[in-house]
C-alpha cells in the first residue's frame, strides 16, 4: 500500500450564474453552469504521518490568504477521512495514523475559482486512496457535500449544471471538438511581484487583498449530494501522464485575476442588501459550447453585488475587455474574470498583455474533463 500520493486539483469556473433566492436553511438557491479548467491547478500531496492529526504545509505563488490551520478546507477533508477510516469495519493499517498535507497553490484565493474546494476534493480522492478506503461515488459525493457547496463538482469535474446550494450536479457531455489534447497552456503572472508582495503599483493597486478567511466558496451544512451514483470516482490512474491526460481542447479562455480578492459570503450579503438583483449584462455563449442545449447568453447575478463590495472591479473588467476585444464575465463571486478568445495563440498573447499592462495574474487555458486526478508520487 502506498504511503503517499499526489493529486492535481483543478480550478472551477462558473460560466453562468443565476441566484434564485434565499432558501429556508439560509443558503442561496443557485443555478450555475460550471466547468473545470486546465489552468490554474493546485497539487495536493498526502503522506501518512504519525501520530494522530493533520498537518498542512503551503507552497506556490498563490499562498496569500490561504490558511494553514484547522480552518483550511483540505485539512477538514483530511480529518473527515480519518474519522471514516477509524469508524469502518476494517479500518486498515493506516486508520490510526495522521495525514501530512502539502498544498502547492496556483489557484488564487478570493478569486471565485474554487481553490479551497478543489484542494478539499483532491484530499478526499487522494486520502481515500492512501488510507485504503473503498468509497463509491455516492459516498464520496456525500462527504464532499458536508465540506462545501463547490466540493462535489470539484470531484466530478468536466462541465455540469450546478443547482440547489451547489450539491445537485447534472453533468453534461463535452462536444467531440473539445476532446482533443491541446498544446500546453500558458499561465502568466508578473515576474517581479506575486500577489500580496511589495512592488511597483499597477493600475488597480499593488496588494492582494482576499477576504478575512481567504475562503473561496460558500460553506455548506452536512447533507446529501445528488451527484449521480453511477459516476465512477476520479483516478488515481498509475498509467496516465502527469498531469492532464484528460484535458479538453478547442475552447480558448483567458482567466484574469486582479490584485485584490473578494470573500464569497461578503458578496452574497451585498446581493441580499441590494434586494437580489439580476444581471443586466449578458455575455454571448462561446461558440465552442454550441450544441449542448445551453442558453445563448451567460450571466452572473452576483456581479452587481461584487462591484458594490469592490469598486475596482468594473475598471479592471473594462481594461481587460479592451485588451481582449471581447466581453468578460465575472467568475462566480469574483474577483477573477474570464474572456473567450478565438485561439490558444490569442489567449497566450492576451494573458501576457494582462500581466504586463494590468499587473494581474492571468492564465491562457481551456477546459478539462476531470476536476481531480491522483497519481502515486515517484519513489
Amino acid at each position: 500500500m502506498s504511503r503517499d500520493v499526489r493529486v492535481v486539483a483543478r480550478a472551477k469556473l462558473t460560466l453562468s450564474l443565476r441566484v434564485l433566492g434565499v432558501r429556508p436553511d439560509g443558503y442561496h438557491e443557485i443555478e450555475g453552469l460550471v466547468v473545470s479548467l486546465r489552468e490554474p491547478h493546485d497539487v495536493v500531496g498526502l503522506r501518512i504521518q504519525p501520530p494522530f492529526g493533520v498537518r498542512v504545509r503551503l507552497s506556490g505563488r498563490a499562498v496569500i490568504g490561504v490558511p494553514a490551520d484547522e480552518t483550511n478546507l483540505a485539512a477538514r477533508a483530511a480529518r473527515l477521512l480519518l474519522e471514516v477510516a477509524a469508524d469502518g469495519e476494517d479500518p486498515g493499517p493506516w486508520a490510526a495514523s495522521g495525514l501530512d498535507l502539502s498544498l502547492h497553490k496556483a489557484i488564487p484565493a478570493g478569486a471565485g475559482l474554487g481553490g479551497g474546494s478543489a484542494d478539499a476534493a483532491g484530499t478526499l480522492v487522494g486520502g481515500a486512496r492512501l488510507l485504503g478506503l473503498d468509497l463509491d461515488a455516492a459516498t464520496l459525493a456525500n462527504l464532499a457535500a458536508r465540506l462545501g457547496s463547490d466540493v462535489p463538482f470539484c470531484i466530478a469535474g468536466g462541465i455540469a449544471w450546478m443547482r440547489g446550494r451547489g450539491e445537485i450536479i447534472e453533468p453534461l457531455s463535452l462536444p467531440s471538438a473539445l476532446t482533443r489534447t491541446p498544446a500546453p497552456p500558458t499561465p502568466y503572472a508578473p515576474a517581479e511581484s506575486p500577489p500580496g508582495s511589495s512592488g511597483s503599483p499597477g493600475p488597480f493597486g499593488s496588494l492582494w487583498r482576499p477576504g478575512p478567511s481567504g475562503a473561496v466558496g460558500v460553506p455548506a451544512p452536512p447533507g446529501p449530494s445528488r451527484l449521480p451514483a453511477s459516476l465512477p470516482p476520479p483516478g488515481p490512474s498509475a498509467g496516465s501522464p502527469w498531469p492532464g491526460d484528460h484535458d479538453a481542447g478547442g475552447l480558448s479562455l483567458v482567466v484574469a485575476v486582479p490584485p485584490f480578492g473578494l470573500a464569497t459570503p461578503t458578496v452574497y450579503r451585498a446581493w441580499d442588501e441590494l434586494g437580489g438583483p439580476s444581471s443586466a449584462r449578458p455575455v454571448p455563449l462561446p461558440e465552442g459550447l454550441a450544441g449542448l442545449g445551453l442558453p445563448d447568453e451567460m450571466v452572473n447575478d452576483l456581479e452587481p453585488a461584487a462591484e458594490r463590495v469592490e469598486p475596482r472591479l468594473r475598471p479592471f473588467r473594462e481594461a481587460l475587455e479592451a485588451l481582449a476585444g471581447a466581453p468578460a464575465l465575472l467568475a462566480g463571486s469574483g474577483s477573477a474574470y474570464v474572456v473567450a478568445v478565438a485561439s490558444a495563440a490569442q489567449a497566450a498573447v492576451v494573458a501576457t498583455q494582462v500581466g504586463v499592462e494590468l499587473r494581474a495574474m492571468a492564465f491562457a487555458t481551456g477546459l478539462a474533463t476531470r476536476g481531480v486526478e491522483a497519481q502515486k508520487s515517484p519513489d
